[in-house]
């Protein structure tokens, strides 16, 4: 076949200009070549954190740290602010700790007090500025005050700092910085960080001692079954005594663990560096609190948490019909487990937007919400009442995962209490049974078999 090709670039038929199939090639490549080179990116230098103490005359001084390439554009940041006098230091270790919960649950609540008494939102700001105590916090909300005064909208304003308010307070903000409900959405905003705070607590102090006085307890047997008890145990087998069955079941116990002691590690191993990066996963993130949902004692209180999460968000962001949309989704997000998330906007959502159904139909296709809970919401959609119907559910499985919480502590405690006494009593047994072993006396074991009839 021809390597060369004719093709006409001339409107004249009879003028017709070869073109070389390696030259059309070339000027492709340079061609691919020129577009690489305009879509590179060119990556921005490494930021760094910077503290500052800035103030302008015959006013008090600020403190804050600001993430910035070098010291000149933190200093040009503090002039920007209109600031006059500065210091600005790099921090040479770059962890930026997050402010107390307490601090930032204290300032929204102050916050909506103030709003409370008509006090415009970048004045109330700057008011409890001063009683900030964190400087990520204070340098956070001096920026807000100052984008405030400059006009810009909510969503810019609050948008800019989910890590020092929190990802979900922040877009609460944002969203409600239009409305006129905004001290209570700043009231929902603290009760949702105290509620989201006090639920970790408690599952913290739920499952925190007992697993590491299982983990003790564990430690203990492996090293009483694998190291103490075949030392004890190998003195008698030197001397040809017959062992108790139990003494002798755990003796062969501790050899196969010693023996094959590297390869449960390994096993063990992959597996919490299998499940954990399958954890990371969207995937594994679904199935893991789907099966949370699923345990026996902990999953009616994961349940009840996350739903009073999601009501309670919904409540803050309800503004009407028009804004349904937004609020569920939002509240999914916020209701700290995944499988909700997933099952609520691939299933509800879609049925509100694409067919027009109404929400609480909607919400009962997602499979997620008790029957309890649609009724309420079905009686506060009739009655127009939704806002206020979906604050007391919140109130309600608050006070009721309050009092599971208390329940399952008691339960936990109790069993590892039964646990412990079950393997401190087994060891003891076996320990004991040591007691009745017989060893061979050279003389007496003859005279008894000569005695005897």
């Amino acid at each position: 076949m021809s390597d060369v090709q004719q093709r006409k670039l001339a409107p004249n038929p009879k003028r017709p200009r070869r073109v070389s199939l390696v030259s059309r090639l070339r000027r492709a490549v340079q061609e691919a070549n020129q577009q690489t080179r305009r879509n590179t990116l060119h990556l921005s230098p490494k930021e760094s954190v910077f503290l500052y103490r800035a103030w302008r005359d015959k006013s008090l001084p600020i403190e804050g740290e600001r993430s910035a390439t070098d010291r000149a554009q933190v200093e040009e940041y503090l002039r920007h602010r209109g600031y006059t006098h500065f210091r600005v230091m790099r921090r040479w270790l770059p962890v930026r700790h997050r402010p107390p919960t307490e601090e930032v649950v204290l300032f929204v609540r102050l916050c909506a007090d103030l709003l409370r008494e008509k006090i415009p939102l970048d004045e109330a700001v700057e008011l409890l500025q001063s009683e900030v105590k964190h400087p990520r916090l204070r340098g956070a909300l001096e920026e807000i005050v100052h984008d405030l005064r400059e006009g810009k909208s909510g969503r810019e304003v609050f948008g800019k700092h989910p890590d020092v308010l929190g990802r979900f307070p922040a877009q609460m903000f944002a969203i409600a910085s239009t409305s006129d409900n905004l001290p209570e959405v700043f009231e929902s905003a603290a009760k949702f960080i105290e509620r989201k705070q006090a639920f970790r607590k408690s599952m913290k102090s739920a499952l925190l001692m007992p697993t590491i006085t299982l983990v003790v307890l564990f430690g203990a047997v492996v090293f009483y079954v694998g190291y103490i008890f075949p030392e004890f145990a190998a003195m008698y087998e030197r001397f040809d005594i017959p062992l108790p069955p139990m003494t002798n079941t755990t003796l062969a116990l501790s050899r196969f663990i010693g023996d094959y002691l590297l390869l449960f590690l390994a096993l063990g191993a992959i597996g919490i560096i299998g499940s954990g990066r399958f954890f990371l996963t969207t995937k594994g993130q679904l199935a893991r609190d789907r099966w949370l949902l699923r345990l026996p004692i902990l999953g009616p209180l994961f349940e009840k948490a996350s739903i009073e999460i999601w009501c309670r968000m919904f409540h803050a962001l309800y503004r009407g019909a028009a804004g349904n949309i937004e609020a569920i989704r939002i509240a999914s997000e916020a209701c700290q487990n995944r499988y909700l998330e997933e099952r609520i906007k691939s299933r509800s959502i879609p049925l509100i937007e694409k067919h027009g159904l109404g929400f609480v139909e909607a919400l009962e296709k997602s499979g997620v919400f008790n029957q309890n809970v649609l009724a309420r919401f079905r009686a506060g959609e009739a009655s127009g009442t939704l806002r206020k119907s979906s604050l007391q559910i919140a109130n309600y499985y608050e006070k009721d995962s309050s009092y599971r919480m208390r329940a399952v502590i008691d339960w936990i405690q109790v069993s590892v209490a039964v646990l412990i006494t079950v393997v401190m009593t087994a060891l003891t047994i076996i320990s004991s049974e040591t007691a009745v072993i017989q060893p061979n006396m050279p003389g007496v074991n003859e005279t008894r078999a000569v005695s005897a009839p």
